[in-house]
């Protein structure tokens, strides 16, 4: 399935406003101006999207949430292990680098970032869909070999579901870190939101 070029700057659009709404309540939650880009948002199928998961050679750090509301789904937010430590340095008010594993107050730091983010877009799309969407509680999981990445997308559906991908950048004075949001909605939702975006099955 592919998506018109009209039809990717709508989804564009919305994802940039949602990232708007990220990036003022992360620069809150962190006490310093923190901004953020969306460079790219698609449609690709779970086979390819498994191989966009963020990863460094210490591995990725995952944030999984459930989509609530009429358009059920899942969302797995992604970084590679360095970004995440940047992040956690953000969010704890900490210098450059101060950061060098992830413990518990790390954790629950990324965890309420991972939150901000899946809120703010999910705002974003219900506003452009007129539905009511919202997330659960997030779940981090450090993923250091690949196995938690092949059984999170083993859950998720057949390798041919679609699946929409955000990729942003988080800026901070001379620090900038990747963050890849996966969402994947269930069949019938996904029908839905094609349907708002006048987007037939190919």
């Amino acid at each position: 399935m592919s998506l018109t070029d009209l039809q990717l700057d709508a989804l564009k659009e919305t994802t940039s406003i949602g990232a708007g709404n990220a990036a003022t309540a992360l620069s809150k939650l962190a006490k310093r101006t923190i901004t953020m880009t969306v460079p790219r948002a698609n449609l690709s199928p779970l086979s390819v999207v498994r191989n966009s998961v963020p990863k460094d050679k210490n591995g990725s750090v995952l944030v999984r949430l459930s989509i609530l509301g009429p358009l059920p789904g899942t969302i797995l937010i992604g970084f590679d292990h360095a970004s995440a430590l940047i992040l956690a340095d953000l969010l704890l008010e900490r210098k450059a680098g101060q950061t060098t594993q992830l413990g518990e107050f790390e954790v629950s730091a990324l965890q309420e970032a991972a939150n901000i983010l899946s809120g703010s877009y999910l705002t974003a799309l219900s506003t452009f869909l007129d539905v009511s969407m919202r997330n659960s509680v997030p779940f981090l999981a450090i993923d250091e070999d690949g196995h938690v990445v092949t059984g999170i997308f083993e859950e998720l559906g057949s390798a041919d579901e679609q699946t929409l991908v955000i990729h942003s950048t988080l800026h901070e004075r001379d620090r900038s870190l990747q963050v890849t949001m996966f969402l994947k909605p269930q069949p019938e939702a996904l029908a839905q939101i094609l349907k708002a975006l006048k987007v037939d099955r190919q």
